[in-house]
């Protein structure tokens, strides 16, 4: 098994991309998930659960739209679609027709990847699809991405999601604006988008601004409902999906669910969750262990909506192809509070002289490639510091600002800063400029969780 895995894991690493990724296009890229019930974890990396059943926004900008079919009810994400401006007035759909159902793509409503190997390409506007029933090395080959294939999976003793994923196959989508969807049919279907911010954008994928706590608002612990822009089914003449389609996989649920508010039907989930039987719950957290908090979370969930153990592969699928197109780069926000790995141990972290989140995700992005390199955290008023495992010292690698605490204030502002009455001045110990001397930690594994300190921000870079 250990070699096997060894083995898909090296073969993983490989996928997910195209040969003609450099690294500048991944510049300012983030990630938003999408996923059982469904689920969604957004650009700036809020967590959020959807109820209902409609086609709804993933993306709502000026030029791109991104769309999904979602049958809340049955706790399912069904279709995926793209259009707008920026593809020209093309639309690409996929969407399954039932649980056991092979996935079916199509492109302007004519049928595209039908063989269990195959591909499709157009010049103008520019797009590449792929289908794969296995991790396909010389169609997903990447020098910059297989750098970092040796780092460990974010579900960790979960090795069955290594055989189920791969099973199903992955389809792969380069469209223009250097936008990537992965999405695998697992469960019904997961899927990951790659994307730069555009102006104004909205959508259950979040308003990509940096700021994960205006995406969601907290109805009970474990479960966030998503706020924000374009929240709202999309209107009927701007769905992407077919009528046919959407009538025929939400019309019975749609019917059913316009009597119901949008409490009434939060109420019903919360009831079905929080009455989820003891053997059924504990039977969830044996198939949901191993991932890191935020999947977990979903997972358990997901298992005691639907009262199938199998709806764990869906979460399990996301986190395989969420951390694998994460293996470009992109910082991944994990949460308020110092980053865990899942035995709650810390990990062995440098100081650098930067002092904004949108400085430190940059950080990240410079040391995608230095072995060794989990993630970041910063403290509100305070430093970024670079984590590690151990025994791993990235100081070695130019980064923007440098390495160490900041330099000391100059002798005559200190002058200054001296001669302000005592109200004014900071209780916080005087800083002093330093080599640079990490702090220790005891973790090698990856980041998975983080502390309830809310003055600090965690991103995982993995």
């Amino acid at each position: 098994m250990t070699s096997m895995m060894s083995e898909l894991q090296n073969k993983v690493g490989s996928c997910c991309n195209c040969s003609n990724f450099k690294k500048d296009e991944q510049e300012g890229t983030g990630l938003c998930a999408a996923f059982g019930d469904p689920h969604f974890i957004t650009f700036d990396g809020a967590q959020t659960t959807f109820v209902g059943d409609m086609v709804q926004w993933l993306v709502k900008g000026k030029f791109v739209y991104l769309q999904a079919l979602s049958k809340g009810s049955q706790g399912c994400l069904m279709g995926f679609a793209a259009g707008g401006p920026f593809l020209d007035g093309h639309v690409l759909t996929v969407w399954k027709e039932a649980y056991d159902a092979p996935l079916k793509v199509a492109w302007d409503g004519e049928m595209i990847l039908e063989d269990a190997v195959s591909e499709f390409h157009v010049e103008s506007p520019g797009v590449d699809a792929y289908r794969r029933q296995s991790w396909d090395a010389d169609v997903f080959d990447d020098r910059i991405l297989s750098l970092r294939t040796h780092m460990r999976f974010a579900i960790g003793t979960f090795p069955e999601r290594f055989v189920t994923l791969p099973a199903t196959g992955i389809y792969m989508f380069k469209l223009p604006n250097n936008i990537a969807v992965s999405l695998t049919g697992v469960d019904y279907m997961s899927l990951v988008v790659s994307m730069r911010p555009e102006a104004g954008q909205g959508g259950y994928c979040g308003d990509f601004n940096g700021n994960p706590d205006d995406d969601a608002e907290p109805i009970v612990p474990s479960w966030d409902r998503p706020v924000g822009r374009y929240l709202d089914p999309v209107p009927q003449d701007m769905v992407l999906f077919p009528t046919t389609l959407t009538t025929a996989l939400l019309g019975d649920s749609a019917k059913e669910h316009t009597h119901m508010s949008e409490a009434e039907s939060i109420a019903a989930k919360l009831k079905r969750v929080t009455e989820c039987p003891q053997t059924l719950l504990g039977k969830a957290e044996a198939a949901c262990h191993g991932l890191q908090a935020s999947f977990h979370k979903f997972c358990v969930f997901d298992v005691c909506m639907t009262k199938n153990l199998a709806a764990a592969g869906s979460v399990g699928a996301a986190a395989v192809v969420e951390h694998k197109v994460n293996a470009r780069g992109v910082p991944v926000f994990m949460g308020h509070g110092r980053c865990l790995d899942k035995d709650g141990h810390g990990f062995v972290s440098f100081p650098t002289k930067l002092r904004t989140d949108t400085g430190c995700q940059q950080l990240l992005r410079t040391l995608a490639l230095t072995d060794g390199v989990m993630g970041a955290q910063l403290k509100r008023g305070g430093i970024c510091e670079v984590l590690t495992a151990k025994n791993t010292d990235p100081t070695n690698t130019a980064i923007p600002g440098g390495w160490g605490l900041p330099d000391p204030p100059r002798e005559d502002v200190w002058q200054q800063i001296s001669a302000l009455p005592a109200q004014h001045l900071s209780t916080q110990p005087e800083m002093h400029a330093q080599e640079v001397s990490p702090k220790m930690g005891d973790s090698d594994d990856i980041i998975a969780d983080t502390t309830d300190e809310g003055s600090y921000n965690c991103w995982q870079l993995n």
